[in-house]
């Protein structure tokens, strides 16, 4: 598969990928954040913000159907959605009860 990696892409400048992996360098960027860690709630990955501001992260990010296998595979878990948000994919996973 192919990847783009041209700094004049604006979807991706913000985005730094390790190799052929599907994990990416991606900016965490505090807006006004006092001193220690932002929470997430003020955080952007915005490429238009301060620099000086960002604290850099690696995301991984799944395939469709990859990170359902993934919770599928822990006992006692069950997905309740699975979606694409926030270009990833996320699901939703509850506990079942045991059966004793």
């Amino acid at each position: 598969s192919s990847s783009s990696s041209s700094s004049s892409s604006s979807s991706s400048s913000s985005l730094v990928q390790n190799d052929a992996s599907q994990d990416f360098l991606v900016p965490w960027v505090a807006s006004g954040a006092s001193s220690g860690q932002p929470s997430e709630t003020e955080l952007s990955t915005s490429s238009n913000t301060n620099a000086s501001n960002s604290i850099y992260r690696y995301c991984h990010m799944y395939k469709q159907g990859e990170l359902e296998s993934l919770v599928n595979q822990i006992t006692g878990m069950s997905i309740t959605s699975s979606f694409y948000d926030a270009s990833n994919w996320a699901v939703v996973a509850h506990k079942t009860p045991s059966n004793i």
